[in-house]
């Protein structure tokens, strides 16, 4: 696996968590090189390897991209609409022109583009009701999460884990059980 930041799972998982699941993966075999950008895969007429930006290389006979989310906004933008990282929603899916609307990974919500399935749908329920001419309630953003059950090992991760403001409410840390639990809050919630 490798990972432009310093850790695994860094926006579901902090430190502690993160390097948790990394051994233990690491101990069924998995390799991790963290902290690189691939600048190139190298290979004329299949993957040969890769080439990461501090001059390293790697071999490998594969290679799968997952690269998260980056909202394809150029429409948007010809056509005058408001953007900034995605396509800007106001709690209804509107855009700045009232006619037109935005919603899932092209949609940027109160400053949050959510590259997951959950808050699409949430979205979606706002949108259809507002098409339809029905009275909602407004979209108020998602509360992100993460369940993974990989190789036997169970994560879950939900909320906002890290950030300006953000504090440790109750952590608990079992080494000898492999276990770590962490509640954190915000302005005392």
């Amino acid at each position: 696996v490798v990972h432009n930041a310093p850790y695994i799972m860094n926006r579901q998982l902090d430190r502690v968590a993160a390097d948790m699941l990394q051994r233990e993966l690491e101990s069924q075999g998995m390799q991790f090189y963290l902290a690189k950008n691939t600048t190139r895969i190298t290979g004329r007429t299949r993957a040969q390897g890769l080439r990461f930006m501090d001059g390293t290389r790697l071999d490998a006979d594969v290679v799968v991209l997952a690269v998260g989310i980056r909202p394809n906004i150029e429409l948007a933008q010809r056509s005058g609409i408001l953007t900034r990282r995605a396509i800007v929603v106001d709690d209804f899916m509107r855009t700045s022109d009232p006619n037109i609307f935005a919603l899932g990974e092209c949609a940027e919500h109160r400053g949050v583009s959510y590259g997951l399935v959950a808050p699409l749908y949430e979205q979606g329920r706002v949108l259809a009701r507002v098409i339809c001419g029905h009275e909602t309630e407004p979209y108020n953003g998602s509360i992100p999460s993460s369940q993974l059950k990989i190789s036997g090992v169970d994560v879950f991760s939900a909320g906002v884990i890290s950030g300006e403001g953000v504090e440790t409410a109750v952590q608990n840390y079992d080494a000898v059980c492999g276990t770590y639990k962490k509640v954190t809050m915000h302005n005392g919630k």
